[in-house]
């Protein structure tokens, strides 16, 4: 049985790195359990698009969850690491077999259900509703994936095509690293331009998104008011 769920995982494996565009580098971590004690991979594989690099644990599972015992702690946190560096995102590319349903879910998402400790499964509805669905067609036995529009989202992200009408929830939050460098020098807080703040997540983290009054995206432009302010400032 071991054996099979380990097939089916280089099967997935095979099918994935199959349907990566050509013009994206795909590297596989090599395996850290033949490496040195105390050393993690924080992903299987590294995939980079020009200007982005996302950090990919691939999974496959049978049934209607994915147990949390299939996420490693040390494998989680160096992700989590990672990510706060600007450019590279990560997270867990799931494939619900007996669905035949594929997810890509972000780290950020799969650390706060980890820490809500509620249950020991993420849920496949947990997956439709903060995933990204990845369209998949059958070809003869192997699927094939589309993963255009998933890396379109991220390309997106990228400083240069950074939406005008952006707000990121942590500008707003207390937690601004320039914010909290400049009133509280005192304790050591890194300062770093907009451009250079690894909470960036594009539309993920917007504090306007799908707003039916001030998401420029969703309204197409800027709504300018009488008064010479932009979406009510």
């Amino acid at each position: 049985m071991a054996e099979r769920k380990k097939n089916m995982g280089k099967v997935f494996e095979k099918e994935f790195k199959d349907s990566v565009p050509s013009d994206c580098f795909l590297e596989r971590y090599k395996d850290d359990t033949s490496g040195f004690y105390g050393v993690s991979n924080p992903a299987d594989f590294r995939l980079y698009k020009f200007p982005i690099l996302i950090l990919l644990e691939l999974k496959t599972h049978k049934g209607k969850s994915l147990p949390l015992a299939k996420i490693r702690e040390s494998q989680l946190k160096g992700m989590i690491k990672a990510v706060n560096y600007l450019g590279v995102y990560g997270g867990y590319m799931v494939n619900f077999r007996d669905l035949e349903e594929t997810y890509f879910l972000s780290v950020g998402y799969v650390e706060n259900f980890v820490k809500s400790g509620e249950r020991k499964s993420i849920p496949v509805e947990f997956f439709r509703d903060h995933g990204i669905r990845i369209p998949s067609e059958k070809k003869r036995t192997l699927y094939r994936y589309d993963l255009s529009s998933w890396l379109k989202r991220y390309e997106m992200m990228d400083k240069k095509n950074r939406c005008e009408g952006y707000c990121g929830v942590t500008c707003v939050n207390g937690s601004c690293p320039q914010a909290l460098a400049d009133q509280y020098p005192e304790y050591g807080y890194e300062p770093c331009t907009c451009e250079e703040c690894g909470y960036y997540k594009g539309c993920e983290d917007c504090y306007f998104q799908g707003d039916e009054l001030f998401c420029v995206k969703k309204n197409g432009k800027y709504r300018e008011d009488t008064d010479g302010s932009v979406n009510g400032f």
